[in-house]
């Protein structure tokens, strides 16, 4: 059976693909689809970025906050369903994990468990258990993994059980365990070594220290170069097949591809119906020392009380979280999974990943734009506090003219930054929008006061962009990351919403003519957009205006909908809103539903978009037309309901029946949420 892994040259296709992600000419070329995906399940019509890239394998993560790890579901890029293909350490978004599996023996046969059928997969309700479920090719050997991360310490455990499901004893039956860590996000100068005196592996470079062990000493082991099968240090992925380890005791990769290590028990008989339990560790530590602690202290932990540690963890969370009245037991557990999932994705410094995903795509980042739509779900929800640690993250990470990055590393590292104008100018916009939101909303007008730096040098910066002749914001990266040719509708909202909330705080720092200032751009900004970017032809606000010729891009952009939520630049009763939405609801529908970004789009196929989806929903329930608002929800519900995950990713491919790109993705989530306190009170959602 092939084992098709996933290989560095992953990584480079997602260095090429930021590339051209900066360079908007090639983002209309046709390529052919990734390698490592099966093209049968891709369609002709992805462009460059999106074939390049590929899917995200993930199915579902656990997450403490600053220790993540990813379980593979059956498809994307690299899929071994149940594999660990992600682990983010010790600041979310740090991947230090090619991929991790086990294996099972029995019977003189050996299998990595996904060369099994693959029966189900779910994430237990109400926590981050996630549960994959195989059988043997041969019905003899169920097994199934129970996958967490510790709530208290940076360990990952998995809890393998295997039950004979035959008539007769399974033979020498053995656990295998894999690993392919890079300590320090290449492969190459990590160390591998057996420790005896734990009966572990070692796996380190620099201060990034890695324990892997079982909840034994194992009976086998290899230290591996990864693809060497000329010395003792073979492969331990491919030493581990024929069901014996050499025993190489320590590797270390000044070259090639890296090394990994694999661990096996010792043999034992299954009887019918018997079962058998054996966890896997990866416990990380800045020194051999720290590493080895922790990964002492989960053996010594019962699985049991790891499993009670985390319900209870959860139970907590969602028990101070707010839950609208009237949902369906469909929507109920989609929105748990999405407060779940937004949580397990805001590191401990107040950063919110766009979605745990390293490659494919590259989202393991923070955006001030997704994260503001976050920070004001958990606002709206009961977590103030989690808001506040993202502004004020944001905060730290403003650039001295008063723009911001495109995104950051949790750590407060600016990332991709193309300079100003090639930047987002709708982020530097919402930050203070946010701002203000959360003093509003939670009367803490003191830490506002606290923000007028912040929020004055944004003003100022959107200022410098705004065309006079206009009154619109001068061209700039759209919210897509498309294009820095136009002046976007979407970014004329977002800087309109921004200069609103300056002028606001602006009055509450006695800074008058600030305040004036701000709110005469906001007018101007208006003004501009009723004026220039109306198309009466086309019956909808256009995308984007080239400021020199005025000449519109007549593309239907579901995004526009900002104008009336969040943004408030128009009211929904608007009839000129009222015919835009109606023109969105026929021009970007997918067949069962869903809404498209905008015409002609060919990212991912131009799937249909979760947060698209609900920004009509939204509109909808503020417009006080509730029935449609909800067939738009009750569409997100069943593209969630399509897995055990019961998440929502960046787009859903009808076709196929699966998330397509990054799965989950926060932004999704948060505006379901977002959609499901609307329709039980529209006026939660102020713009």
């Amino acid at each position: 059976m092939r084992d098709n892994s996933k290989r560095p040259k992953t990584r480079f296709l997602a260095g090429l693909a930021l590339v051209l992600a900066a360079c908007s000419p090639f983002a209309q070329v046709t390529a052919p689809p990734p390698a490592a995906q099966n093209p049968a399940t891709l369609t002709a019509q992805r462009e460059a970025i999106s074939a390049i890239v590929g899917d995200a394998p993930n199915f579902a993560a656990s997450s403490n906050g600053d220790f993540l790890s990813v379980v593979s579901g059956p498809d994307g890029r690299g899929a071994k369903s149940g594999a660990l293909v992600e682990l983010y350490w010790p600041n979310l978004g740090e991947d230090h994990l090619w991929d991790a599996y086990s294996g099972v023996s029995y019977n003189g046969q050996f299998l990595w468990l996904h060369q099994f059928k693959l029966e189900r997969q779910w994430v237990e309700p109400d926590t981050d258990i996630v549960v994959s479920r195989f059988v043997s090719p041969d019905g003899k050997l169920q097994a199934e993994t129970r996958d967490l991360a510790l709530r208290k310490a940076p360990v990952h455990v998995r809890n393998l059980t295997l039950t004979n499901r035959s008539a007769t004893p399974l033979e020498n039956v053995e656990v295998f365990f894999y690993e392919y860590l890079t300590a320090n996000l290449l492969p190459q100068g990590d160390h591998l070594e057996f420790v005896p005196a734990s009966g572990s592996l070692h796996h380190y470079d620099g201060n990034s220290h890695f324990a892997i062990g079982m909840d034994k000493p194992p009976a086998q082991y290899q230290c591996g170069g990864v693809q060497n099968y000329l010395t003792q240090a073979t492969d331990a992925r491919h030493d581990a097949q024929d069901g014996k380890l050499n025993k190489n005791a320590k590797v270390s990769a000044y070259v090639g591809l890296g090394v990994n290590g694999t661990l096996a028990t010792a043999p034992l008989r299954l009887a019918p119906g018997q079962s058998l339990s054996e966890r896997s560790f990866i416990a990380a530590g800045n020194s051999l020392a720290g590493s080895q602690q922790a990964l002492q202290q989960a053996r010594q932990m019962p699985w049991e009380a790891m499993v009670q540690e985390n319900i209870s963890t959860w139970k907590s969370y969602l028990s101070q979280s707010r839950m609208p009245a009237g949902l369906s037991p469909e929507e109920q557990a989609v929105y748990r999974r999405a407060l779940i999932v937004l949580q397990q994705n805001s590191a401990a410094t107040g950063a919110h990943i766009a979605a745990p995903t390293s490659t494919s795509p590259p989202y393991r980042f923070s955006w001030p734009r997704d994260g503001s739509f976050i920070a004001l779900t958990q606002l709206l929800t009961g977590h103030a506090d989690e808001t506040r640690k993202f502004l004020e993250f944001m905060a730290r990470g403003q650039k001295s003219n008063g723009g911001w990055a495109i995104n950051y590393r949790t750590n407060g590292q600016a990332w991709y930054d193309f300079g100003d104008r090639q930047n987002e100018h709708d982020q530097v916009g919402t930050v203070p929008w946010m701002m203000v939101t959360y003093a509003k909303e939670t009367g803490d007008w003191a830490w506002l006061q606290q923000q007028w730096p912040s929020i004055r040098k944004a003003c100022e910066f959107l200022l410098r962009y705004q065309d006079f002749r206009t009154g619109l914001m001068g061209p700039t990266r759209d919210l897509w990351e498309l294009s820095t040719a136009d002046s976007w509708t979407y970014s004329n909202a977002a800087v309109y919403a921004g200069f609103k909330a300056g002028a606001e705080a602006a009055r509450r720092a006695s800074a008058a003519a600030d305040a004036q200032r701000y709110e005469a751009a906001a007018e101007r900004l208006k003004r501009g957009i009723h004026e220039h970017l109306w198309s009466e032809k086309a019956g909808m606000y256009v995308r984007g205006i080239n400021i020199d010729t005025l000449k519109q891009d007549n593309k239907t952009e579901a995004a526009n909908l900002a104008l009336v939520w969040p943004f408030g630049v128009f009211e929904a009763q608007d009839p000129r809103m009222v015919k835009m939405a109606e023109k969105i609801g026929v021009d970007l529908a997918s067949p069962q539903g869903g809404i498209r970004r905008y015409t002609g789009d060919r990212y991912y196929d131009g799937q249909p978009w979760p947060v698209t989806t609900s920004w009509l929903a939204i509109y909808y329930a503020r417009l006080g037309q509730p029935e449609k608002a909800r067939r738009l929800q009750a569409t997100n519900t069943a593209y969630a309901q399509t897995t055990g995950s019961l998440q929502l990713g960046e787009q859903y491919d009808e076709r196929l029946k699966r998330w397509v790109s990054a799965t989950p993705l926060t932004w999704s989530e948060a505006k379901y949420i977002l959609t499901a306190l609307a329709l039980e009170d529209p006026a939660r959602l102020k713009p």
